[in-house]
């Protein structure tokens, strides 16, 4: 009968080491778990932060333009002249906005003139450009502002999966554009969609003549 008590004694260590490992596991399990929704939950606030800091950027420069000269579905022009111009577009002058799918990632892009250029050759490569060019081959006017020599780039948001623009009328009387960006993939995806208004003040001056708009400044 003395081996019984010794008996129990192991049957209770073997059960304690056994209720342990489960309420470990569990432990683990749970821990997993609240780690796996920490991670979904950052995976989901950048996604967020990202169309939401992408559109806020985008609004602004589109609210600034005088005129609207491409709006597809994935690029954008824009024309912003400086106080004090003289009413024609020259490179300088336009903002290109870009999306480029395979690095998941939407751009804009602006031709900017270091001091140090020499003034006569700044008015060789800021020359002015016809509107109606612009409107007939709005791909090589991008082309134009992309790879110029002196192009700067800003990125508005990283991580778009997907990017679609549209226009109310076509440009260069277009008043309004509508923005779509999507961060993220499947269930954890964040999808915004917002709207902006161009300044478009310079649609006054446009004269259609034949099918073909010219800008005309007093």
């Amino acid at each position: 009968m003395r081996g019984h008590p010794q008996g129990l004694t192991m049957l209770e260590l073997i059960i304690g080491i056994a209720i342990t490992a489960m309420v470990g596991l569990s432990v683990a399990g749970v821990s997993s778990v609240l780690a796996g929704s920490y991670s979904q939950g950052e995976e989901y606030y950048r996604h967020m932060q990202s169309v939401r800091i992408g559109m806020l950027r985008l609004q602004s420069t589109v609210r600034k333009a005088h005129l609207v000269t491409e709006v597809s579905a994935e690029q954008m022009m824009l024309w912003h002249e400086p106080a004090g111009g003289d009413g024609q577009i020259n490179p300088s002058e336009l903002t290109l906005i870009k999306y480029d799918p395979g690095e998941d990632k939407v751009t804009q892009y602006q031709i900017v003139f270091p001091d140090w250029l020499d003034p006569d050759w700044r008015l060789w490569w800021d020359y002015q450009i016809d509107l109606q060019d612009m409107l007939d081959d709005p791909s090589f006017w991008a082309a134009v502002v992309r790879l110029h020599p002196f192009v700067e780039s800003t990125v508005y948001a990283s991580g778009i999966t997907d990017f679609r623009l549209s226009g109310g009328t076509s440009p260069p009387t277009t008043r309004l554009v509508t923005a779509h960006l999507t961060a993220g993939t499947g269930e954890r995806a964040v999808h915004l969609r917002g709207s902006v208004a161009p300044r478009a003040d310079r649609t006054g001056y446009l004269v259609s003549t034949y099918g073909e708009y010219v800008l005309v400044y007093d």
